[in-house]
């Protein structure tokens, strides 16, 4: 009872109370010395056994593990529960143990529901890849239609539908992008068939601000910004070496019972960005990274699922995409109708006030 913890669009805060008596220095060491270190381990799911967790070091930090998502630093609350460093308070595991006292599973708690793991043993360790990260991203580009097709086109207009399924909102706009790196769309949003608001959102290369009907203009800054800019990037396989610190392929592993290859970036400054590869096609099938606010350090973890490619121009282009988001469930985009090298104006990137 020492703290608060504020959550709002403009960012989440932790608040200390005022006149709070000061911790206990005994109680401290006591709960950091908790042997956190006897979560390490593989969890299987209770409801999907194709779907397994693990629990183990990462950088000195008992971390979750969850498929390509970051790993998450665990801190224990209080006896058996356990929150996560970078994620608000509303997510969190509990331990599950036998008569003896021996953890044999958990629960993942957050405000989607409960999700039941049991125990199956120690860690896989690392496999040497079978592929690296340049030979993969070589064949990630001849997938997509190659770069000399990549590079006919110079700008894009795409007309979409947005469906926000856990929200019962839909919507249609247009979105605009232009090489290097300028992006600007407008959504229109609709419940019962009525208009209800709008949401725009600019990036003209340097500068990125996103403009809504129903709530404050959030204008990217620090480390936001540069998550933006290298999300913003109109050929993100080509030209690595001058955008990134490295990149590395992790593991092999599985999305949907199909082989992927996961493929890790890390941009300058920026946070990581996985891609899960598919071993045959090998064309992105998903991309997870974590989003942090401009005025807090929260990061959220958001990742984009890609299906229904198509040949347009000599390039490949998912004309359907989910973006999963814990606070806003699934977003579904949908294509329907593209045009390439359009005409857009440098100031169509960035408004006018």
């Amino acid at each position: 009872d020492t703290e608060a913890f504020l959550e709002q669009p403009q960012g989440n805060f932790t608040l200390k109370k005022t006149g709070a008596a000061p911790k206990d220095p005994a109680k401290e060491k006591s709960a950091s010395e908790r042997p956190a270190k006897e979560l390490i381990g593989r969890y299987q799911s209770e409801a999907d056994e194709s779907r397994t967790i693990e629990i183990k070091d990462v950088g000195g930090k008992v971390s979750l593990v969850v498929g390509s998502q970051p790993p998450y630093a665990v801190k224990e609350t209080k006896k058996d529960v356990y929150g996560y460093e970078t994620l608000p308070p509303t997510y969190y595991l509990k331990l599950k143990r036998d008569g003896k006292g021996k953890i044999n599973g958990l629960t993942l708690v957050q405000p989607e529901g409960e999700f039941g793991f049991k125990y199956i043993g120690e860690p896989e360790k690392k496999a040497e890849p079978l592929i690296t990260s340049d030979d993969l991203i070589s064949k990630v580009v001849s997938a997509l239609g190659g770069e000399q097709n990549m590079l006919k086109t110079k700008s894009r207009m795409a007309e979409f539908e947005l469906d926000a399924v856990h929200q019962g909102v839909k919507g249609y706009g247009k979105a605009y992008t232009k090489a290097p790196g300028m992006s600007y769309s407008e959504t229109k949003l609709t419940a019962l068939g009525k208009k209800i608001g709008w949401i725009k959102e600019y990036f003209d290369g340097t500068r990125g601000i996103s403009k809504y009907s129903f709530s404050e203009t959030e204008i990217a800054s620090g480390q936001r910004l540069i998550d933006v800019k290298f999300g913003n990037d109109f050929y993100p396989f080509l030209n690595l070496a001058g955008k990134v610190e490295k990149t590395e392929v992790l593991r092999k592993s599985k999305l949907d019972g199909k082989d992927v290859y996961v493929l890790a970036i890390y941009p300058k400054g920026g946070n990581r960005v996985l891609y899960d590869i598919s071993a045959e096609s090998f064309l992105p099938l998903r991309r997870s990274t974590t989003v942090v606010s401009s005025t807090s350090s929260i990061k959220i973890p958001v990742s984009d699922r890609y299906y229904d490619y198509r040949e347009f121009e000599g390039v490949k282009i998912p004309f359907r995409v989910v973006n999963t988001n814990p606070g806003l469930g699934d977003l579904i985009t949908t294509i329907k109708k593209i045009k390439n090298n359009v005409r857009i104006p440098d100031k169509k990137f960035y408004p006018k006030k």
